[in-house]
């Protein structure tokens, strides 16, 4: 209520809040004796004594007054944590929620807990007392209602996994919000209180995800920090840097400081590069313009912790890389952000030998140090010892094979070489491989079971050799299978042949009684088909929708289709996102053959409607969803299912849990984390497009020409005419080539030819759409329109060519096999030889040619080109087919059109985008 303000202080807790009492305890310490009489843990964190202080909380009057000591104990208020934020706040009622830990554990134990506390100093109330780990970031919902914090299950391992809790305050229920092997970071509550936004680290990379209250979440960024918060309208604004640049401040993709931009003018920080090796992941920084340099291996502590691409100003790659050194920076085993078994997985394995959990015998150990404190403070623990042993250098190093750096993957052998272990890594290491008891120093080698070095898949090879540089993985095209896999043409191996004649297969398919119920149950299916009932329709008696073929391949129909632009980073409103098993969508079972009786209605006479008859009862209780177009009972079922089993497989190979045998899985995954990440959408992908745009200029002649279209049509564009791969209507064994109708913008022919006002009113939003898209794009707004008004021009010249709907729903209309000569007679001025060659497909000859009389009109447009126009039409189509991978601008721009078009009422979440 803005009443009340709680702020920290250090205090000595046998004051109770006194400042008089505070302040001469605190000079008496000064003018004292300079010894420390440690009674009790921890006595210093770090290089920082604690001096017998408590961080206690205090509440003050906003309007003035003094400050009451509401945790008057021998505690921390809240815990002591390294860099992290204080752990408290208030609840609507005007509580406070708070983290503590004992005090007479808090040396072994991580045991703390939140604690609810009253404004006058009451006895706390222990919220989470059933829980033996880590309870912290004690977050409550803007309406009160909610209480949600981060949690560990296991005393005494710090390294535990942080999950995310939430409990009901009027129920008190808790429950565990999944998500997935992953820690929570930091958390925000939306201003709606329907969800949060967590910040986790994955894969060197702090990610954000939309969380919703029943455990749904959905990816908002990949280029992200801890640092952020959430504005009234859902925008996320945040402290975002890299590796190799410092931070700013955005907002939503954004930029909204430049205070690093005076002190790094000039400066070269090097360029970054993903390296993966068995699943292990480094980063290497490069020094700008040297083909050759130096390496630095920097190995980070924790050692549960992560080269995030980040900034950091204690430990920053591009320094290194500034002065002329390649860096090396590895997330070894150990690490986090690749799951808890990875980062677990070096508990116990001391340099390669099996040691006893620290974390299961602390207790003791504390407990023994504590009564010898005061007793023999000079003599050494009696706890186990290491064998004693004198580094001999390069003796010692040649002599174990490089185990001195165990996990990285540096080629022991190399470590022999002259210079390769300068002096200061030798004596870095002494202390740690020496007694401490130096005066009676012997030799000992290193256990002979364990010289061939540790257990874990990227230590160095035992053969004395340098790793091959094959073993580093290429980011480079996708190699001799790269020719099997033509964006437009996948099956051109097998134009001219089928494996296995269909008859041979259908004939005994069909004289089965339980096929035939299958077609029945299919031909239902298929007939319950929704609409929406605001989508527009082209004309009387026609369908909104362009059947598929191969320039209108299903789910493209429509231009567009956008589907939904990203959750900017912080527009995590309405999470349409996947369950908390990473699914799309419920992994519901397909439901057997049948016809389904609730989804009749048997009030209609099927001789009259039959559709109706059909599918009436499933019509009444079946909306659309609202990032849908269109709905049906069989095939979007079908498709939901299939785009929830896509997505578990690219997050998972996203997330390098693939199977390490699959030789495409690691590019499938980059590419779809390449495509999930805004803000590469919104700086990067859009750098790329003018990439594009300039390539597009650069076409002078009729080869050029040919071979941008190939280019942009692999890409996704739809330039002039479509071409795919498809049946041979007389000859299902075979398939061959298809050259379609294509090239424009709106659905079909009569959205550019009909004068009917609502045609006219589409005619004005394109034009107007396709101007604000070319300004985005880096046109000048009036060039803009000047451009959207010639691209229109070239469109509608190619739908009057175009044949309409009616027309081609006879497949005798669209079936004209004239073979490649016969295309190229129809559309002369189009070397097609180059365009085949530069789509990947130079021998292809049977083509099914759908319209001729397109492409002959098609052709007139060549016959005596204008170059300007030609590359203001080709760019625009660039733009078009790359407007829902960009920013979020761009998205919406897009989904402006598709919304006029068909109805749809959300843009889809990025994820589905991607899929």
């Amino acid at each position: 209520d803005g009443r009340w303000i709680a702020f920290t202080s250090e205090v000595y807790p046998q004051c109770k809040g006194d400042d008089a009492c505070d302040k001469q305890r605190a000079e008496e310490h000064e003018k004292g004796p300079k010894a420390r009489i440690i009674d009790h843990l921890f006595a210093r964190h770090w290089t920082e004594w604690k001096e017998g202080k408590r961080t206690h909380i205090f509440i003050q009057s906003s309007g003035g007054g003094p400050a009451r000591d509401v945790t008057p104990f021998d505690s921390d208020w809240p815990s002591w944590s390294l860099g992290g934020g204080d752990d408290f706040q208030f609840t609507p009622e005007g509580e406070l929620i708070v983290h503590s830990k004992p005090a007479d554990r808090e040396a072994w134990s991580t045991n703390g807990d939140l604690w609810l506390i009253g404004r006058d100093a009451s006895a706390p109330k222990n919220l989470t007392a059933d829980n033996h780990g880590d309870d912290a970031q004690p977050r409550i919902s803007p309406d009160g209602r909610w209480l949600a914090w981060t949690s560990q299950v296991r005393d005494g391992y710090e390294s535990d996994q942080w999950k995310l809790k939430l409990q009901d305050r009027r129920t008190q229920k808790t429950t565990v919000l999944d998500l997935g092997d992953n820690d929570a970071t930091t958390i925000v509550w939306r201003r709606d209180s329907k969800g949060l936004v967590v910040s986790m680290t994955e894969k060197a990379h702090i990610v954000l995800e939309a969380v919703s209250l029943d455990g749904r979440h959905q990816r908002v960024s990949t280029a992200a920090s801890d640092d952020f918060a959430l504005t009234p309208d859902g925008m996320a604004v945040a402290v975002i840097a890299g590796i190799t640049h410092p931070p700013e401040v955005f907002k939503g993709g954004q930029r909204l400081s430049h205070f690093n931009d005076e002190q790094y003018a000039g400066l070269d920080l090097g360029t970054i590069q993903d390296l993966w090796i068995e699943g292990v992941h480094s980063w290497i920084v490069k020094p700008a313009g040297l083909s050759r340099a130096p390496l630095v291996v920097l190995v980070h502590g924790g050692p549960e912790g992560s080269w995030e691409d980040g900034w950091s100003m204690r430990w920053n790659l591009a320094a290194f890389a500034a002065r002329g050194y390649v860096v090396l920076a590895t997330d070894f085993h150990g690490s986090i952000g690749y799951g808890q078994k990875f980062k677990e997985s070096i508990v116990g394995d001391w340099g390669g030998v099996r040691r006893p959990r620290p974390h299961l015998r602390g207790r003791s150990v504390l407990r023994r140090l504590h009564d010898r404190l005061d007793l023999r403070p000079h003599r050494p623990l009696p706890l186990p010892r290491l064998p004693r042993r004198r580094v001999r250098r390069r003796q010692h190093v040649r002599q174990h094979r490089g185990a001195l750096v165990s996990r990285v993957g540096i080629p022991r052998p190399a470590m022999a070489e002259p210079g390769a272990v300068p002096e200061v890594l030798t004596l870095h290491l002494r202390p740690e491989l020496q007694d401490p008891d130096a005066r009676r120093p012997g030799r000992a080698r290193l256990p002979r079971p364990r010289r061939a070095g540790p257990r874990h898949v990227q230590r160095a090879a035992a053969s004395r050799h340098r790793i091959a540089p094959a073993l580093v993985p290429r980011r480079g095209p996708l190699g001799p299978q790269a020719a099997q896999q033509p964006a437009l043409v996948p099956h051109r191996p097998r134009l001219d042949r089928f494996p296995r004649k269909i008859t041979e297969i259908a004939q005994p398919m069909l004289r089965s009684r339980a096929m035939k119920k299958l077609l029945v149950s299919v031909v239902l299916a298929a007939a319950c088909q929704s609409a929406p009932p605001t989508r527009p329709t082209a004309s009387e008696g026609t369908t909104a929708a362009t059947p598929p073929s191969p320039a209108n391949p299903p789910g493209a129909a429509v231009t567009g289709t956008p589907g939904a632009a990203p959750p900017a980073a912080g527009q995590p409103a309405a999470p349409t996102a996947p369950p908390a098993g990473g699914s799309a969508v419920a992994q519901a079972k397909p439901e057997p053959p049948s016809i389904d009786q609730s989804a009749m209605d048997k009030s209609v006479d099927p001789c009259t409607n039959f559709y109706q008859y059909a599918c009436g009862g499933w019509l009444k209780v079946t909306p659309i969803p609202e990032d849908r177009a269109q709905w049906g009972r069989g095939f979007s079922e079908i498709f939901q299912r299939n785009e929830a089993l896509l997505h578990d497989i690219l997050e998972k190979d996203a997330r390098g849990e693939a199977d390490p045998a699959d030789p495409f899985a690691q590019k499938v995954g980059d590419f779809y984390s390449t495509c999930m990440d805004e803000q590469k959408a919104e700086t990067a992908s859009l750098e790329t497009l003018k990439t594009q745009l300039e390539s597009i200029d650069a076409v002078k002649d009729p080869k050029a020409l040919a071979a941008q279209v190939a280019d942009l049509q692999s890409h996704g564009a739809r330039a002039f005419f479509g071409f795919g791969s498809q049946q041979d209507f007389k000859d299902a064994t075979q398939v061959i080539g298809g050259a379609d109708q294509g090239g424009l913008g709106l659905p079909d022919r009569d959205y550019y030819l009909k004068d009917d006002a609502r045609m006219k009113d589409i005619r004005t939003l394109y034009q107007d759409h396709v101007g604000k898209m070319l300004e985005l794009a880096g046109a000048r707004p009036a060039d803009a329109a000047k451009q959207a008004k010639t691209i229109i021009e070239i469109e509608t010249a190619l739908a009057k060519v175009s044949m309409d709907r009616v027309e081609r729903r006879d497949p005798k209309k669209v079936y004209h096999r004239l073979e490649r000569a016969g295309l190229a007679k129809a559309a002369p001025h189009f070397l097609w030889d180059v365009y085949f060659t530069q789509l990947g497909s130079p021998d292809v000859q049977a083509i099914n040619v759908l319209v001729p009389d397109f492409f002959t009109g098609m052709d007139k447009l060549l016959a005596k080109p204008k170059y300007a126009d030609l590359h203001t039409y080709l760019r625009w189509k660039t733009i078009e087919a790359a407007g829902n991978m960009l920013g979020q601008k761009f998205v919406e721009e897009r989904f402006r059109l598709t919304q006029a078009l068909t109805g749809q009422k959300q843009i889809q979440p990025r994820w589905k985008r991607c899929v």
